[in-house]
């Protein structure tokens, strides 16, 4: 994985952790998370990455939600 990869996951990793799973989000934050996830996609090296689940497989740890849900939810 090239620097700027690997730097551009750290800064989404830090700044999606600070929201709470998306429940402390504001717009401005919104709006760096999707503009970091954007730079990421750009420089992933696999074109179509939903079509290969065989890469994602494994435990994976909910960092930022979309999902309007109320912080008392399970998920």
């Amino acid at each position: 994985m090239n620097i700027e990869l690997a730097s551009l996951k750290q800064e989404l990793i830090e700044v999606a952790t600070a929201t709470e799973i998306g429940f402390n989000c504001t717009p401005a934050t919104k709006e760096l998370i999707e503009s970091i996830a954007n730079k990421i996609e750009a420089l992933t090296p696999t074109p179509a990455p939903t079509d290969r689940m065989d890469m994602v497989q494994g435990r994976w740890r909910l960092l930022y939600s979309t999902l309007a849900l109320d912080p008392e939810t399970t998920l």
